[in-house]
């Protein structure tokens, strides 16, 4: 969709953001043209009009997939240390599927201009002098209506984008204009959790690491988590982001989970409980923050972390929560939550009837306390 084009470009600049080179963000959204503007304060893309129109920089990178500054993330050549963006791949995508773009870039006080047409050669306007420019690289898009059905961008969708980027970055000013209104996004970590999460959790657990590699210092993860008993819905809720995006589903995920499942079955075990071991997940609320430098993510939509990720940066988190639990002054309040749930699924089995409607036999003849809140008493007949 076009808004998937827009959050390639912005992807880029919040890429400046999070390496420490820009500041201000604007995206601009015009309803009535379909045409869309992405601007940061960043380093701006690099240019040289000394070489050839097709390997001048910003035409390789928007003509060429695998081109990006982004693409070796290891070589000590790299622009980036941590992105959003892949390979160089969505700028490409972005060239074919518009029906304009051009990039407008001011750099060491000179003014590099570019222009692409569909299905026409790609510009490369005169340099021009520029100092004191309010930006360094300006995207301009109209994405073209023979590949959609509707050129309307999906301003929930970037909204949100920019409100994760806002969160973590409490310095950098975002400026997002539609039509002819302007706004400033503002947001928090704790706004997130609450808007994505609820307010409904008493106590949130966090937890966080470093990557011990000294290749990676820019690698950083955090996990909050907590349970909301006063929902009827059991199921875990997740919000997570991985290098400032909104991720759904991924490895990520499922390795906290299995951690959370493995620390309570060792805590359950030491302190005689007994439950099944992903009772721990019932009402679980989780926030993860991640931040990689090898991501892989299934496809360019970024909707879901590849298993290929390298997540080392997660490989002391297990002993930290454990430790941390194991000195939890109210684990035992918490562990006879998770016991009576798996206690309440049981009585459940031993009250189902059989095929002539007459109570079935009990499933399970173990007594057990119902004295605490919420239990049940249940009389029989028979010896």
């Amino acid at each position: 969709s076009p808004t998937h084009l827009l959050i390639e470009c912005l992807d880029n600049a919040i890429d400046e953001v999070q390496n420490g080179f820009a500041d201000k963000i604007l995206v601009s959204i015009n309803n009535t043209t379909g045409e869309f503007i992405i601007a940061d304060t960043g380093r701006g893309l690099p240019f040289d009009y000394k070489l050839p129109l097709l390997e001048d920089p910003p035409i390789l990178i928007c003509n060429s997939i695998f081109t990006s500054g982004k693409y070796k993330k290891d070589n000590e050549d790299s622009a980036y240390k941590v992105a959003a963006g892949l390979h160089g791949i969505g700028l490409t995508a972005v060239n074919a599927l518009s029906e304009y773009m051009s990039i407008d870039i001011f750099r060491n006080g000179k003014h590099g201009s570019y222009s692409f047409k569909y299905k026409e050669e790609p510009v490369r306007n005169p340099l021009k002098d520029k100092k004191d420019a309010k930006f360094s690289t300006v995207f301009t898009v109209k994405p073209h209506s023979k590949y959609f059905e509707s050129l309307k961008i999906n301003e929930t969708i970037i909204r949100e984008r920019l409100i994760i980027a806002a969160s973590n970055f409490p310095n950098l000013v975002i400026a997002l204009k539609i039509d002819d209104n302007i706004e400033y996004i503002k947001g928090s970590e704790n706004n997130l959790i609450e808007k994505y999460l609820g307010k409904d959790v008493e106590i949130w657990h966090e937890f966080e690491s470093l990557n011990s590699d000294k290749l990676k210092p820019h690698e950083h993860f955090t996990v909050k988590f907590g349970w909301d008993f006063s929902k009827k819905k059991k199921k875990t809720e997740t919000f997570t982001t991985v290098n400032f995006v909104k991720v759904d589903s991924g490895v990520h995920i499922k390795k906290v989970t299995d951690i959370i499942e493995n620390v309570f079955q060792k805590l359950a075990k030491k302190n005689k409980f007994e439950f099944n071991s992903n009772d721990a997940l019932n009402w679980l609320r989780l926030y993860i923050n991640l931040k990689v430098v090898n991501v892989e993510f299934e496809s360019q939509t970024k909707e879901k972390l590849s298993k290929k990720t390298d997540l080392s940066v997660m490989d002391s988190i297990e002993a930290k929560i454990e430790n941390y639990f194991k000195k939890y002054e109210n684990i035992n309040e918490l562990l006879e939550k998770f016991e009576f749930y798996r206690n309440s699924m049981q009585n459940k089995k031993i009250t189902k009837t059989n095929g002539s409607g007459k109570r079935g036999m009990a499933a399970f003849t173990k007594l057990r306390d119902c004295t605490m809140a919420g239990g049940e008493l249940l009389i029989g007949e028979g010896a």
